[in-house]
C-alpha cells in the first residue's frame, strides 16, 4: 500500500507467524501472486483447516485480533501479552489451567 512502515507491520508479522506455529500452514496461500496479494490485502484467511480443530478458541481469538486489515484495529504487544491465551499454563498432568480469568 506504499505507506510508512511502523510497528503495526510487526504486529501483523507476529500474527502470521503465530498462525503458522499453531496450524503448520500460512494464513494466506495461493499459487498465483496476484491471487495471494488479493487475499493478503483483503485479509482472507480462515480456521477451516483440520489442524485448527484442536486449537483453542482463545488462540483463534488472539490470531483474529492481530490479523486485522486496519493497522489501528490490531492489538499491540501489551494487549497480546495480556490476552487470556497468553496466560494459559500446563499443570503437572498437562491439563490447561487459566490464571486470573
Amino acid at each position: 500500500m506504499q505507506k510508512p512502515y511502523g510497528k503495526e507491520c510487526d504486529y501483523w508479522s507476529i500474527g502470521v507467524v503465530l498462525f503458522i506455529l499453531l496450524s503448520g500452514s500460512p494464513p494466506f496461500y495461493e499459487d498465483e501472486d496476484a491471487d495471494l496479494f488479493h487475499k493478503i490485502k483483503n485479509v482472507k484467511y480462515d480456521f477451516s483447516d483440520e489442524a485448527w480443530n484442536h486449537i483453542s478458541p482463545e488462540a483463534k481469538d488472539l490470531v483474529s485480533k492481530i490479523l486485522k486489515q486496519n493497522p489501528e484495529e490490531r492489538i499491540n504487544c501489551d494487549e497480546m501479552l495480556a490476552h487470556p491465551w497468553m496466560k494459559i499454563q500446563l499443570d503437572d498432568e498437562n491439563k490447561v489451567e487459566f490464571q486470573n480469568l
